[in-house]
């Protein structure tokens, strides 16, 4: 059976115009989905900023091997070495002292990869080529075969899950660990201490289910296990309770908690919590442009559309309208930005503002029409 075939269909003129003005509709969800997006996402980035502001005043730092009475209620920060007595199990293995056991499984399966290939005809028609390959691939996702274009790679179920598993108690000095402290740690490493099982085959610190682990078949199962053993360093910024645990305190839009790994002050954990923070604000603030850019490619795809029936022609068109799209979108994306901003940091919305004139007149300067000029004899 070939691992690859290609399929090519030729598109009319009248059937590509239709095509565009139907992904029209998805163009204009896309669109102001971008402006949603945006305007969350800056909303967000106050709401983390007063998260940081607030812990970076109003968090003191304390010893976690005593407690002190007069901080119930209040906000203290502490660092040192976690300790739990829990034993996890996942009905194969059972490891004692663990905060948190990660249980991953992998199949062998067939995983379909489609390139496509488009080419402009003369007249506004288009030849589509699609090219479908076949490869065997470890993945820890079901790969639905029943979508597969060729049949014939048929990928089983899977006869377990990945699974978490966490410690439901813990101690950090004289403190109470929870649950929820069980679960946001992180600093996981591999445990290949694997007890023999009958069903399964001990290869690389994992478990192996088929027959060959250095050559395996469709439907071949691999599992390895992650732990969050006792005695991990660990920080926590929170509201320190009578009953010695620590939460989340209720802030403006928020709640006032922070945890990370290894021993930091509470400086270094709120600068941590703002870097991160800025990173993730800048990355949506693209993401959110991106979409914009798209959505408006897609409404304005139904022009170049009609210039098809002269490819050459349909390029240049292509091109300067998607310049155009480029500059408007950018515009837009920053002014949701600046109007978002304006209540909490009016001169930064004002640098945006004065970025956005700018763009404006870059594309009004650049598309106006030139004008006659009228010689006298």
């Amino acid at each position: 059976m070939p691992d690859s075939f290609t399929e090519t269909t030729k598109i009319s003129f009248g059937q590509n115009i239709k095509n565009a003005f139907s992904g029209m509709i998805f163009g204009l969800i896309l669109f102001l989905l971008s402006f949603v997006i945006l305007w969350w996402n800056e909303g967000n980035n106050v709401a983390q900023i007063y998260k940081a502001n607030f812990m970076e005043k109003n968090a003191v730092e304390v010893s976690a091997n005593q407690i002190n009475r007069e901080n119930d209620n209040k906000l203290v920060q502490l660092s040192g070495k976690a300790i739990t007595d829990a034993t996890l199990s996942d009905d194969i293995i059972t490891v004692p002292n663990a905060f948190a056991l990660q249980r991953t499984v992998e199949m062998y399966q067939w995983q379909e990869n489609v390139s496509e290939e488009t080419t402009d005809k003369l007249g506004g028609g288009t030849t589509e080529s699609k090219t479908y390959s076949y490869k065997k691939v470890w993945s820890e996702d079901h790969i639905d075969s029943d979508d597969f274009k060729k049949a014939g790679y048929n990928n089983p179920k899977f006869p377990i899950e990945s699974a978490e598993y966490y410690a439901e108690s813990g101690k950090l000095g004289e403190y109470k660990l929870t649950t929820k402290q069980s679960e946001l740690m992180n600093d996981y490493s591999e445990y290949t201490n694997l007890p023999q099982k009958s069903e399964y085959k001990i290869f690389e610190g994992m478990y192996y289910k088929g027959y060959d682990p250095t050559s395996p078949n469709i439907g071949d199962i691999r599992i390895s296990y992650e732990v969050v053993p006792s005695g991990v360093d660990i920080s926590i910024i929170g509201q320190q309770n009578a009953d010695d645990t620590l939460t989340g305190m209720p802030i403006k839009k928020n709640s006032a908690y922070l945890q990370m790994s290894g021993i930091k002050t509470k400086d270094q954990m709120i600068d941590s919590f703002r870097k991160g923070n800025t990173f993730f604000t800048n990355l949506i603030r693209v993401l959110g442009w991106l979409i914009m850019f798209i959505g408006l490619n897609m409404l304005i795809n139904p022009l170049i559309v009609m210039f098809k029936f002269l490819p050459f022609l349909s390029g240049i068109i292509g091109f300067l309208s998607r310049g155009v799209v480029f500059f408007i979108s950018l515009a837009l994306s920053l002014l949701t930005i600046a109007l978002a901003w304006f209540a909490y940091r009016p001169m930064f919305s004002i640098g945006l503002l004065i970025i956005i004139c700018a763009l404006v007149c870059m594309i009004k300067s650049k598309f106006k029409p030139k004008e006659e000029q009228i010689i006298v004899e």
